[in-house]
């Protein structure tokens, strides 16, 4: 293009009028009309655009190798960082598996949990001793730094499992003696209604009719007993429903209620 300027510049006349800038300008856009018009690509040179597509290609290919969130570290402390990632997962869903509710009216289901418990505090007890000793072998601050931080998390998760078998253990305790009360005046129930329902006919004996009679005295004269028995069972329902979230409560609840509702049935005979 300098060379289309300069042969312009000296065929241009001594008295034209029109100036040698103008006929540059002109001369330039001829040669766009002819070229076509300048793209982004034209004004990169060939050796460059070169090096950028290879930067750019080298750039996404780190990006894909490695995770900014991941420090960088050698061959053995980078394994160990993938395995105390690996660790805090596993720690995670212990605790949550810990948490899990159970039935304050199934005493089986408690004592289970109380063992599941246990099991995994214990688990975590012999976890803990791995990552000391991958903060021990470690050299970068990082990892060191991210073990300790795991141990005492684990430490936080075995005490909490500790507590939690606890109170399971006292759960079921309590479940068992409200199970055996609850039982107990049911099956009194029970009998009361057969003895109560039992049909008679002319053919019924003077002596069957004696032994019936006798059997619903007596459960006339056990009834205070048993309206004790069921406040008995009430209040200890009332207290475990007090004492235990609420979560954990949703079946006692509904036989407490099933139980008083069938005793107004029963008196109402």
């Amino acid at each position: 293009m300098e060379i289309s300027c300069v042969i312009i510049t000296r065929i241009l006349p001594a008295s034209s009028s029109i100036s040698p800038t103008i006929f540059m300008v002109l001369a330039f856009q001829d040669m766009i009309e002819e070229d076509g018009e300048l793209t982004d690509e034209d004004t990169v040179e060939p050796e460059y655009q070169g090096r950028l597509e290879s930067v750019t290609t080298s750039s996404a290919k780190d990006e894909e190798k490695h995770d900014p969130r991941i420090p960088l570290l050698n061959a053995r402390d980078s394994a160990n960082w993938q395995s105390l990632t690996q660790l805090r997962h596993w720690l995670n869903e212990l605790e949550r598996d810990a948490s899990l509710t159970v039935d304050l009216a199934d005493t089986a289901a408690i004592r289970d949990m109380a063992n599941t418990v246990q099991g995994i505090m214990d688990h975590i007890r012999m976890k803990i001793m791995d990552v000391v000793g991958i903060q021990d072998a470690s050299a970068a601050d990082v990892v060191k730094h991210k073990a300790r931080e795991l141990i005492e998390d684990m430490d936080r998760v075995a005490k909490q499992c500790e507590k939690r078998r606890a109170t399971l253990m006292q759960m079921a305790e309590h479940s068992r003696v409200w199970n055996a009360a609850h039982d107990a005046i049911e099956l009194w129930m029970q009998n009361a209604d057969s003895v109560i329902g039992s049909k008679r006919t002319e053919e019924t004996s003077d002596a069957v009719m004696r032994e019936e009679l006798t059997a619903i005295e007596n459960l006339i004269g056990e009834l205070d007993q048993k309206k004790e028995a069921i406040k008995d069972v009430n209040a200890k329902g009332n207290s475990m429903l007090d004492t235990y979230t609420r979560d954990e409560a949703h079946s006692l609840s509904h036989e407490l209620s099933k139980l008083n509702m069938r005793w107004s049935k029963f008196n109402d005979k």
